[in-house]
C-alpha cells in the first residue's frame, strides 16, 4: 500500500548514532510468494536503482580518505560504513526476492571513483560539498522510491531507516562544511 512520505517523521523514528543494524535469521525472508508481476517489477527495479546508488556513495567516500586525523575524516569513515551496510541490505533484499544486483554496477562504482579522487584532489571544501550534495541526492531517491513502491512492511522499514540515515549524513556534511567556511573565513579576515 502506498503511503505518503514525511521526512521529518522518518528522520525522527531512528537514532542516527547506530551505524550498522543488525540482521537476525529470522529476519531473513523469502519475499516474492503472492505478489503480482507489476509489484514485483517496481521493486525490483527500485531495489537495484538503490544498491547502485549506495555503491556509487560507498566508492566516493573510500577514494576521499587520507591520512588525516581530522573530524571530517572520522565522519567519513563512519558514513562509507554506514554506506557499506546500505549496500549489504539491498543486496540482500535482491536476494530474498529471487534477483541479483543490476550488471552495470561497475559503472557506479567507476563513478565513486572518480568523484572521490576529484573532490579529494580539490580540497577538504570540495570533499563536504560533495557529501552534501552526494547525500541530499539519496534523500531525494529514498522519498520517491517510499512515495512510488509498494513495499512490503519489512522492506519499508528498512528504506525508512536508511533514508533517515541519509538524512544524518546531510546534517553531518552540512555542520562540517559550515564549520570549515567559518574557520576558513577567520583565517582570511585574521
Amino acid at each position: 500500500m502506498l503511503r505518503p512520505v514525511i521526512l521529518t517523521d522518518i528522520r525522527s523514528r531512528f537514532d542516527m548514532a547506530l551505524i550498522r543494524t543488525p540482521v537476525r535469521i529470522e529476519q531473513v525472508q523469502l519475499r516474492r510468494r503472492g505478489m503480482n508481476r507489476a509489484r514485483l517489477q517496481e521493486i525490483k527495479k527500485a531495489l537495484r536503482r538503490f544498491h547502485s546508488f549506495e555503491l556509487l556513495a560507498g566508492t566516493t567516500y573510500r577514494f576521499q580518505m587520507t591520512k588525516n586525523e581530522t573530524e571530517p575524516e572520522r565522519v567519513r569513515i563512519a558514513a562509507m560504513c554506514n554506506e557499506m551496510t546500505h549496500l549489504a541490505d539491498f543486496q540482500v533484499k535482491l536476494y530474498e526476492y529471487g534477483w541479483k544486483p543490476n550488471k552495470i554496477r561497475g559503472i557506479f562504482w567507476l563513478g565513486g571513483m572518480t568523484i572521490g579522487t576529484a573532490t579529494r584532489i580539490l580540497g577538504i571544501r570540495s570533499v563536504l560539498k560533495s557529501g552534501v550534495w552526494l547525500e541530499n541526492r539519496a534523500v531525494k531517491h529514498y522519498k520517491e522510491l517510499l512515495e512510488t513502491v509498494d513495499w512490503d512492511d519489512d522492506s519499508r522499514e528498512m528504506v525508512e531507516k536508511n533514508c533517515s540515515d541519509e538524512m544524518g549524513h546531510v546534517e553531518r556534511w552540512t555542520a562540517l562544511l559550515a564549520e570549515y567556511d567559518k574557520v576558513r573565513h577567520l583565517k582570511v579576515a585574521g
